[in-house]
């Protein structure tokens, strides 16, 4: 007598339950994790997700720098994209300098300690703070060899991504993009990857995101359907409808401080 289970949303439920031992918190493998779910439920597609989900979300993560790119009036001349190799989900900073580690750390404390950080050996991500850093933290440091940077690929095409949405977002002058990228990096957590199926934000948090009323046609309202023609598609469309939502934001933010500095 098991319970037949239909919906992501449900696997992503009973996945995370049966992967986690209630008695020590520690996660199980592949085993022990397929054990637990067969006990009590039943889909077409166990081995297969359960495998998929013991490499866990945020587990093993690229690092990488884009820049300099042009100052923003913010000072800001670089950015710093973190990249879960497993769900694609993006995080990035503006930097000012290339000094990664006080932008780097508050993340792992928002969204939890990796086990891997893999970076390429620029000097920003190999030096001594670094290393302390990592040691305190338990996190190993893979830095990719010069032959196969490669290894790194995935936070590669992040920067790709983030580099050529940017460009149709920031003004003449170019000196915004710092004001725009959280909007971007958004669009490309909402969408559907070609690689995994799914958006990053499904695979990081189990449920589809809500999104706003502007963006509904990109969305999955259709329940998470795996039917999409062209993965890249949907991410242009994403990343448009993001933009004007975007730019409707900006400009009433600009307002509501022009209005307060000419009441002051």
């Amino acid at each position: 007598m098991r319970l037949v289970v239909m919906s992501d949303e449900q696997r992503q439920a009973v996945l995370k339950e049966c992967h986690n031992n209630p008695g020590t918190g520690n996660h199980g493998g592949v085993r022990a994790t397929m054990d637990r779910v067969v006990a009590g439920y039943y889909w077409d597609t166990i081995k297969a997700d359960v495998a998929d989900w013991v490499k866990e979300p945020w587990e093993v993560v690229g690092m990488d720098l884009i820049g300099p790119l042009k100052k923003t009036q913010k000072g800001h001349q670089y950015v710093l994209t973190v990249t879960d190799l497993f769900t694609k989900w993006v995080v990035a900073e503006p930097l000012k300098v290339t000094e990664v580690a006080e932008a780097l750390v508050p993340k792992l404390y928002t969204f939890g300690m990796v086990r891997k950080i893999i970076t390429d050996r620029v000097r920003a991500f190999v030096n001594e703070l670094n290393a302390h850093i990592f040691a305190a933290l338990n996190i190993k440091h893979a830095i990719t060899s010069a032959y196969h940077p490669q290894s790194n690929g995935q936070d590669e095409r992040t920067n790709q991504n983030v580099k050529r949405v940017l460009t149709k977002y920031v003004n003449d002058h170019q000196d915004d993009w710092d004001i725009h990228l959280q909007a971007v990096v958004y669009g490309i957590n909402t969408a559907k990857q070609r690689s995994t199926k799914y958006s990053p934000y499904f695979l990081m948090y189990g449920r589809h995101p809500r999104l706003p009323q502007a963006l509904n046609a990109c969305s999955e309202a259709d329940g998470g359907s795996l039917d999409i023609a062209d993965p890249e598609e949907e991410l242009e469309l994403k990343l448009a409808g993001v933009k004007a939502l975007n730019k409707t934001v900006q400009n009433n933010i600009e307002k509501a401080q022009a209005a307060q500095k000419k009441n002051l």
